[in-house]
């Protein structure tokens, strides 16, 4: 194959992972949730993210969330954060709402102090149900939080994720210096391309 060709096609390729990369990263390039991150940037790791939950430019403003992006197939937002961890960014309330509330989302429960991590579908502001912990019962924490909201469940120990069941997906934009570089090395391998056609 052309030389010429290649180098475009490599460029281009290149401009894509760098957009891929860049959601989340920055107020400006937020992720819908840290699923849609996940999904779209399959190498994302653990940390902080910007999130836009309800949509660039709509009513909510971005805002810097943890996500967990390792534990039963990651791309969980941070809806309530133990003692351990209060320095990590919570989803706002109307963060929540837009993924946990307004649509069902998986709900993570990870114990900081028991290392205990366990999941459900549903709904944010239901119930811990007996049925829905039937395989949490060997762990005598769950019994106190039978019955209990999880928007009601106190920080303690106690970690909450959530993971929404329709995930959206936003256009990143790769900053100006690196899209001018990606997209200068495409044109330079074109035109070496049609250079050599031409000849």
């Amino acid at each position: 194959m052309n030389k010429g060709l290649v180098l475009f096609f490599v460029a281009l390729v290149g401009f894509y992972d760098s957009a891929s990369a860049a959601i989340g990263t920055l107020p400006t390039t937020p992720g819908y949730s840290a699923q849609s991150i996940l999904m779209v940037n399959p190498a994302a790791v653990s940390g902080v993210y910007w999130l836009d939950t309800d949509g660039i430019n709509q009513g909510n403003q971005p805002m810097q969330v943890f996500a967990n992006m390792d534990t039963f197939g990651g791309g969980w937002s941070l809806a309530s954060a133990s003692t351990l961890h209060n320095a990590w960014p919570t989803l706002t309330q109307a963060g929540i709402n837009d993924l946990a509330i307004a649509q069902t989302a998986d709900i993570l429960f990870s114990d900081t102090s028991t290392g205990f991590v366990g999941s459900f579908h549903g709904n944010y502001g239901q119930s811990l149900l007996p049925s829905e912990a039937s395989s949490w019962m060997t762990n005598g924490i769950i019994n106190s939080l039978l019955g209990m909201p999880w928007n009601a469940i106190p920080f303690n120990s106690y970690d909450i994720y959530v993971r929404e069941s329709e995930p959206q997906f936003y256009s990143a934009t790769v900053p100006v210096p690196a899209a001018v570089w990606l997209f200068s090395s495409a044109l330079i391998g074109f035109i070496a391309f049609s250079s050599r056609r031409t000849i």
